[in-house]
């Protein structure tokens, strides 16, 4: 039975009247819009997803990954189709979102969904969602009403149907989409004949609504993900086993295809998650965290010297750090006299590095940088980051959170998407773009996304700090989390 379909006549009448804007996005000079569907297939287990013949899935760019959070760690969750969806559509696990199973309705509203961040980036923006499952409208029943058309539909074949109507109509910029039949068919009859059938059925519909985007005039990014696996049998999930973790995420786009681990751990693989922050960079929406409510909301961290270092606070000031006598020296607002030039970015900085002995780098929220004469604190230019002046980096500079020298000749920055780049400090190069992981960086994989300002402390270590008030200890020599600890009167006193 349908139990919702809600189409929002006003808007409508105001979308033939008034059209609004599409998100515009500029190719070689060109404004062409930009669009995104992504296509939720419920339950739909990778290993017998290859073991078929589905022409029309295996045309996207496909990535395993993983459901379920890190098990024993603050993020792991039921993989459940609750906690997977909302997590795809937040972009966080559990918790943070709140959501821990099918049933649970009060999500953690500061964690804020694909639908609220692509409004508040675009108050035009078309949207809907339609789903073969009610619960998930209720998940987000709060963003409900920033959506031109909600449906719950009775079945796939319905949910295609209005999603190509939908799209028709009203050239959404973000439709979110739900096909539930494969999961219904695992829990009645686990894997095997009837399974497959629902396979070959989904990629089916998967290919009548691919046909139906190319011959749209539009860029459109598609994306295929599936929120979690089963048991070994098919039957179930909920667990933390291999199969239940092991999930995908496909796009019609190569550019968002990673490279194959080199070993076959699960957590080799990109996150679940991974899929709001596609969603974010195609659509050009700048992902900002929240920030601590500790240590007067810290934005960015710089070592300026052997025995000082100054942080750069959300409201406009800073502070000078005595790293020796560990305590603070001053605490000001950032003014012409005490930074010179620095005054009207005081708010807008993302990040500060030292690059060399006289210069140092501030990385602006607005896709510009500013070098600074270290000599006197003064601003020597202001530039934005593009091909000529950060080869590579100008896709990123939206989504810099934190920087760090590490050596000379080295500095690696870190971005609000979990993932980090390796610098050529001299060449200003990128030698590398990677995820955060626990091989390579043992202990911070779990915090990539929450970082807001990394600097170096002595020879040996470096201090993290987090968004939620925390702060990590990292060992620079074996790049590990040495422990994680609250800002608080006994750890850090003055602050």
């Amino acid at each position: 039975m349908r139990t919702l379909i809600k189409l929002i006549p006003c808007i409508y009448l105001l979308l033939a009247i008034f059209p609004v804007d599409a998100i515009p996005v500029y190719v070689d000079g060109n404004e062409t819009n930009k669009k995104v569907l992504l296509i939720g297939l419920d339950g739909l287990q990778l290993e017998e997803l290859k073991k078929l013949d589905t022409p029309n899935i295996d045309k996207f760019f496909l990535n395993r990954c993983y459901a379920g959070g890190i098990l024993n760690t603050v993020s792991e969750q039921p993989t459940y189709s609750g906690p997977g969806w909302t997590s795809i559509l937040t972009g966080v696990w559990a918790n943070k979102h709140g959501i821990y199973s099918n049933f649970d309705t009060s999500r953690d509203n500061k964690f804020p969904s694909l639908f609220r961040r692509i409004f508040q980036a675009y108050p035009n923006a078309v949207m809907g969602s339609i789903s073969s499952w009610s619960p998930i409208h209720q998940f987000f029943h709060t963003d409900m009403a920033l959506l031109s058309y909600v449906s719950d539909a009775d079945t796939d074949a319905m949910v295609v149907q209005e999603t190509l109507q939908f799209i028709h109509n009203s050239a959404p910029d973000f439709t979110f989409i739900h096909l539930g039949n494969v999961d219904n068919t695992g829990h009645f009859f686990c894997f095997g004949e009837r399974y497959n059938r629902a396979i070959a059925t989904i990629d089916h519909q998967v290919g009548e609504i691919i046909e139906f985007i190319n011959n749209q005039k539009e860029d459109w990014l598609v994306i295929l993900v599936t929120d979690h696996g089963r048991k070994a049998n098919g039957c179930n999930h909920g667990g933390q086993t291999s199969s239940e973790k092991t999930a995908f995420i496909a796009t019609n786009k190569k550019q968002y295809q990673q490279p194959e681990p080199l070993d076959n751990d699960v957590y080799s693989y990109p996150a679940l998650t991974r899929v709001a922050d596609i969603i974010l960079d195609f659509l050009e929406v700048p992902v900002t965290l929240n920030k601590s409510a500790y240590a007067n909301k810290i934005n960015a961290v710089i070592n300026w010297s052997h025995s000082t270092a100054y942080f750069f606070l959300e409201d406009g000031k800073y502070i000078e750090y005595d790293k020796e006598a560990d305590h603070i020296l001053s605490i000001a607002n950032i003014d012409d006299h005490s930074w010179p030039g620095l005054a009207d970015y005081a708010t807008n900085i993302s990040a500060a590095i030292n690059w060399d002995d006289t210069r140092a780098i501030i990385f602006l929220d607005n896709g510009k940088y500013i070098t600074l004469n270290k000599a006197n604190r003064s601003v020597l230019a202001i530039e934005d980051i593009n091909e000529q002046t950060w080869p590579g980096l100008e896709k990123y500079a939206l989504r810099i959170n934190a920087a760090i020298d590490w050596s000379p000749n080295l500095a690696f920055i870190l971005l609000s998407s979990g993932q980090y780049i390796l610098l050529d400090k001299q060449k200003k190069q990128i030698l590398h773009v990677a995820y955060i992981d626990d091989v390579s960086s043992p202990g911070l994989k779990s915090y990539a996304r929450n970082i807001t300002a990394f600097s170096h402390w002595s020879e040996n270590y470096a201090y993290i700090f987090l968004d939620n008030g925390q702060y990590l200890k990292f060992d620079q020599r074996n790049y590990h989390v040495i422990y994680s600890n609250d800002i608080n009167k006994n750890t850090w006193p003055d602050f």
